[in-house]
C-alpha cells in the first residue's frame, strides 16, 4: 500500500561535519516546497563508534534541526546504505538529500539509489549547488519525450 502524503517526509543524510548544515538547510527548503516534514538521519559504522569531535558535530547538528522542527535518527551499523534505505522505506521518503560525494568515495549515493530507485535523490555540493539523481520513471519518462518526432513533443509541452 502506497504512503499517503501525510506519511511522508523529506530525508537529509548527514554525517558528523558543522558544514552539513547546508544539507539540512536545503532540505528545509525542499520539504517546504513539498509541503512535507523533515528528517535528518546519521548512521556511524559500528565498528568505529562515535569519537568526542564527532560526538560534538553531531550534537550541533542535532540542535540546528531541532529548531527547525526536524527531527533526527542516529544509527550505528557497518552497512550505513541499508540503513538509509529502510529508514527511507518506513517513513516514506519522497526524496533523500546528502552531500556531493567527494573523489574516491565510499560510493554510498550509488548503493542507496540501486536500493531506492523510486525515490529521487538531491546532492548538495560545498557551494550549495544542488544536483539531482532521478527516479526510473521520470528517466523513462524523459526517454520517451526525447524519441517523439519534434512536433508531438511540442504538443506534450502544452
Amino acid at each position: 500500500m502506497a504512503k499517503q502524503p501525510s506519511d511522508r517526509c523529506i530525508m537529509v543524510c548527514v554525517t558528523p561535519q558543522a558544514a552539513c548544515e547546508r544539507l539540512i538547510a536545503a532540505g528545509l527548503r525542499l520539504a517546504a516546497q513539498a509541503r512535507l516534514p523533515l528528517t535528518v538521519l546519521s548512521v556511524f559504522h559500528a565498528k568505529d563508534g562515535l569519537d568526542p569531535g564527532s560526538g560534538a558535530a553531531l550534537e550541533r547538528l542535532y540542535a540546528y534541526a531541532r529548531a527547525q522542527n526536524a527531527s533526527m535518527q542516529i544509527y550505528f551499523n557497518d552497512d550505513p546504505d541499508l540503513v538509509v534505505a529502510v529508514a527511507a522505506k518506513k517513513s516514506g521518503a519522497a526524496m533523500l538529500v546528502t552531500g556531493f560525494p567527494a573523489q574516491g568515495s565510499s560510493h554510498f549515493i550509488a548503493r542507496v539509489h540501486a536500493l531506492l530507485p523510486d525515490v529521487p535523490i538531491t546532492m548538495v555540493d560545498l557551494d550549495g549547488t544542488e544536483y539531482h539523481l532521478h527516479t526510473q520513471a521520470e528517466r523513462a519518462a524523459r526517454e520517451v519525450v526525447s524519441i517523439l518526432p519534434q512536433g508531438m513533443q511540442k504538443q506534450r509541452k502544452r
